[in-house]
């Protein structure tokens, strides 16, 4: 696409005509693309779940046109960004064009102000369809704390059980509503993790945007399953769903020691590589060097040199975990309805979560 046939006046600073939408409403057209226009680092803070982004500035050019407004004036700083955007023109329309593909997409930047309405006016000019998230980021933001807030407002049954039990292939299985914070936050919660994870651990705002975006369909179901949860890595889980949690029925799932282990080494280290094992023992060092003697420290990173995975499991499960484990239990144990040993499958457990009623 050649600049020539870009005519100044489309890109104006005044405020055109628009459709603006909440990500979170009914009518949300969900099969648009939502193209996100802010820098990366604020993107990469936090986004909308599947959001593209397609910086109108990158951070150097925002911070040059923030310190121009709060130190120059507002025409100076819009001159500026008008400036540094034709510089960048003709790749920036390709990119939403390609995005748009005659189908229309939905805009946003932090408040919904100059940078998406300016763009979205833009693209209605060239005969695109374009609307624009109402509020922004922020106004977005706003309206996942919203969610989280109710989503505790449902019933919870909060599954409870040592490391290797199966609580989350019970969820998946359960055929009930549930949320998996450990998906959301690629994280199981122990000192591994992290590892044979789908992605990165998010960050604070990106894990609770996930929550919103799973709790979309949850609000009027009867319960909802969860797993005892409060943090992961640098996450916490929002305190009023571990609030929620913490008042709720608590459902036990026990499981033979030997197979827990064998389900841990299934989840964790599928396959052990020489990069497997130097995590593995990174791990050991950064996570539970300080709970343990250091002569307990250098058998654990042997054996895992040794490759005796199933060894290194059984004793940390044994010194660490599941003391860990007991001492929380004897804080639940007066809200436990059902306890149920999943060694041999969950169709029992499976049973009572689907005839549950939710109190």
């Amino acid at each position: 696409m050649k600049s020539a046939t870009m005519e100044p006046a489309t890109f104006s600073t005044k405020t055109p005509s628009k459709t603006d939408l909440r990500y979170f409403a009914e009518d949300y057209p969900r099969d648009l693309p939502i193209v996100d226009l802010r820098s990366p680092r604020e993107f990469a803070l936090g986004h909308i779940p599947g959001a593209i982004n397609l910086p109108l500035f990158d951070d150097d050019e925002r911070h040059q046109v923030g310190w121009t407004y709060k130190q120059v004036s507002k025409v100076d700083a819009v001159q500026l960004g008008l400036e540094l955007l034709a510089q960048k023109m003709d790749h920036f329309l390709d990119e939403l064009l390609a995005h748009e593909r005659g189908r229309g997409l939905v805009l946003h930047c932090w408040r919904g102000g100059m940078r998406s309405q300016s763009v979205a006016s833009l693209m209605r000019s060239l005969g695109c369809q374009a609307s624009v998230l109402e509020g922004g980021y922020k106004q977005y933001r706003r309206d996942v704390l919203a969610q989280i807030e109710c989503l505790a407002g449902v019933p919870f049954l909060v599954l409870m059980g040592r490391t290797g039990v199966g609580k989350t292939e019970l969820l998946q299985r359960s055929g009930v509503p549930y949320m998996d914070f450990e998906a959301y936050a690629h994280h199981r919660g122990s000192a591994f993790g992290d590892l044979n994870q789908a992605g990165p651990v998010p960050t604070q705002q990106n894990f609770e945007n996930q929550i919103a975006e799973a709790a979309r369909d949850k609000h009027d179901c009867g319960f909802c399953l969860v797993e005892i949860e409060s943090y992961f890595a640098h996450l916490n889980v929002p305190n009023v769903l571990r609030k929620k949690m913490l008042t709720s029925p608590v459902v036990i799932l026990s499981r033979d020691r030997a197979q827990r282990i064998e389900h841990i080494l299934e989840d964790y280290i599928p396959r052990l590589t020489d990069d497997m094992g130097e995590q593995i023992k990174e791990r050991i060092q950064e996570g539970l060097a300080k709970h343990f003697r250091p002569s307990l420290i250098a058998e654990l990173m042997q054996e895992v040199d040794q490759q005796n995975l199933a060894k290194v499991v059984g004793t940390l499960l044994d010194i660490r975990y599941d003391p860990l484990y007991d001492k929380k239990l004897v804080k639940h144990r007066e809200r436990v309805i059902a306890e149920f040993d999943v060694s041999n499958g969950y169709q029992d457990a499976i049973h009572f979560v689907q005839q549950y009623k939710g109190r």
